[in-house]
């Protein structure tokens, strides 16, 4: 008990002022320590009640964000996919492809997914 007592001590500055030499330790001095560490776990515990409603919100506006990033990154990459696959069929109709069936739409969306995905 000394041991945990003289820990306690040596980290808490609060309570080496009600209690500075825990050799001299009398039932009054410990009974002021733990109406003060209950006193803080108490409001501890009220402000861990008060802002219960306010994390709450936090984790959810932060899921929902994170929600939002995913998907906007979906779109960026379908865009990226779009872009690639409507250049690669222009090039072909500047090289002198005028036959859409002739265009190889499905090699440049694997290629565009390709680069869009890399795993």
């Amino acid at each position: 008990m000394k041991q945990a007592l003289a820990e306690l001590l040596q980290t808490d500055l609060e309570l080496q002022e009600i209690l500075p030499d825990p050799a001299q330790a009398q039932v009054s001095d410990l009974q002021a320590m733990e109406d003060r560490l209950f006193y803080r776990l108490t409001r501890a515990q009220e402000i861990k009640e008060q802002i219960a409603f306010d994390l709450d919100n936090y984790l959810s506006t932060t899921d929902e964000l994170e929600e939002l990033v995913r998907a906007a990154k979906r779109n960026l990459r379908r865009t990226r996919m779009t872009i690639f696959v409507w250049a690669a069929a222009h090039r072909r109709l500047a090289a002198g492809v005028t036959d859409p069936a002739k265009i190889d739409l499905v090699g440049a969306a694997k290629q565009a997914l390709d680069i869009a995905v890399p795993y």
